[in-house]
């Protein structure tokens, strides 16, 4: 752990700024002292869908779980720190995955933002589990970066090789938004690992005009026949519209890949906001899957493809579901018979962009239908720790968000981005979905 304190304390200066997102993002960096020991401070009260409650006196139904400092539903989850809490912007959005023995990984970046020029380096991190994510090792870096940076780092197995892991990751020697898109594979269950190929502007199968990579924030897919398929989005720095959502499709495991729907500017948009981003693709059989986009307005959306990628359905609002202007969180469960989705169920019309107090509550849904229908949402996560950060606005001190599921069995393990800081594990019963509180159950609380 301490190799990881150290690298946490070089965050100290002030950011550089470039563009209109880095100046807004990275505003709130020189506000945090990089002490990862600081005392949590929690919240007098905490608000769950329209009411508000007293940490000092929750209903018998909700709990609070002083560290991490979350409320949750009683008696339902099983709430633990698998990381270090460091300083804001420090560290990002966990990805989990079964490793071919049995291990549980869960995957991070360290040290900083890729694309903020004053991070000079960062590093992956990867903790461990022997024991189904009882206990938890003080954490790996389980390769070295020599001159580039890296934003996310997403792990998956593909059925037809068993004993082999693959991530998909970004490495970026210029700070730049777009950057390359990285392959890694372990045959060993994360112990080593492999680089197996790079896809960007200079090396890309059929030289893909204007598009100089992305970055990997969100989950692809493998289909029954093989095919992957990964979102990536094309950034414009200048605003927080102009965002393009683009899919990536190999058929041979990665070693080459086509741009969908086109190249340059053939990305999708929403026709008002400009902006699709962060597209997480779920398979839903032998060659379908669906898209869920990220776009202000209150809702997700999402696109359909039945033939492995090659064309995709009209852009649609997934119905039912509120959600701000925040990552789509949505996984297969149930032995792959059920969608569950993780949304902020909150959104203020007034703030469309980026407004992180709306990522302050975790709640779920699910979907027996393949999403074309969901079920009421029930609340599941809280945030309860008070801001650091003079302005919440601006910072990352509200969230509960960039989650990632993994599935064992009936066991549910939710790994949580917990204000960017820490890595924390939420664990629950898919036999007992039934009993978290739906917002009607929360109304009718008392003290």
């Amino acid at each position: 752990m301490a190799a990881h304190a150290t690298f946490s304390r070089r965050l100290g200066s002030g950011p550089v700024v470039v563009g209109f997102f880095a100046a807004w993002f990275f505003a709130a960096l020189s506000a945090v002292a990089a002490d990862e020991a600081a005392p949590l401070r929690l919240q007098e009260q905490v608000v769950i869908g329209e009411r508000s409650f007293r940490l000092d006196a929750l209903p018998d139904r909700l709990s609070l779980v002083a560290d991490p400092g979350l409320v949750v539903p009683a008696r339902l989850c099983r709430v633990q720190p698998i990381s270090p809490r460091y300083p804001f912007g420090t560290i990002h959005a966990p990805r989990a995955v079964e490793a071919p023995n049995g291990d549980y990984l869960v995957f991070g970046v360290h040290g900083g933002l890729y694309f903020n020029p004053s991070v000079k380096t960062n590093h992956a991190v990867m903790w461990r589990s022997t024991d189904d994510g009882e206990t938890w090792d003080e954490g790996a870096q389980p390769w070295q970066m020599h001159g580039s940076k890296e934003h996310l780092i997403v792990p998956f197995v593909d059925a037809s090789e068993p004993g082999r892991i693959y991530t998909m990751s970004n490495a970026s020697p210029d700070s730049l938004f777009t950057t390359d898109v990285v392959v890694r594979s372990s045959d060993d269950n994360g112990h080593t690992w492999t680089e197996r190929g790079r896809w960007s502007k200079d090396d890309a199968p059929q030289k893909i005009t204007g598009f100089p990579g992305g970055p990997v924030h969100m989950r692809g897919a493998v289909l029954g026949d093989g095919t992957w398929l990964w979102g990536l989005y094309y950034r414009d720095a200048k605003s927080l519209e102009g965002d393009r959502q683009f899919v990536i499709r190999s058929s041979d495991k990665g070693a080459h890949w086509t741009l969908l729907p086109a190249a340059g500017t053939g990305g999708w948009q929403h026709p008002r906001w400009k902006k699709f981003m962060e597209g997480t693709v779920v398979s839903s059989g032998q060659s379908s899957a669906t898209i869920y986009l990220r776009a202000p307005g209150g809702r997700m959306y999402e696109k359909r493809t039945t033939d492995g990628g090659l064309t995709w359905s009209e852009t649609q609002e997934t119905p039912g579901l509120v959600h701000p202007d925040a990552p789509p969180m949505v996984f297969r469960f149930d032995g792959g018979k059920g969608l569950i989705a993780f949304i902020h169920n909150r959104y203020d019309e007034k703030y469309p962009h980026h407004h992180h107090p709306d990522r302050g509550e975790l709640w779920f849904a699910t979907s027996v239908d393949d999403g074309r229908s969901w079920s009421e949402p029930r609340f599941l996560i809280a945030q309860a720790k008070r801001p650091d950060h003079p302005d919440p606005t601006a910072s990352c001190d509200p969230d509960v968000s960039y989650v990632d599921l993994l599935v064992d069995g009936a066991t549910l393990h939710l790994f949580v981005a917990d204000r960017q800081r820490q890595t924390v594990q939420v664990s629950f019963s898919a036999d007992r979905l039934d009993e978290f509180p739906n917002a009607r159950d929360l109304v009718g609380l008392h003290p």
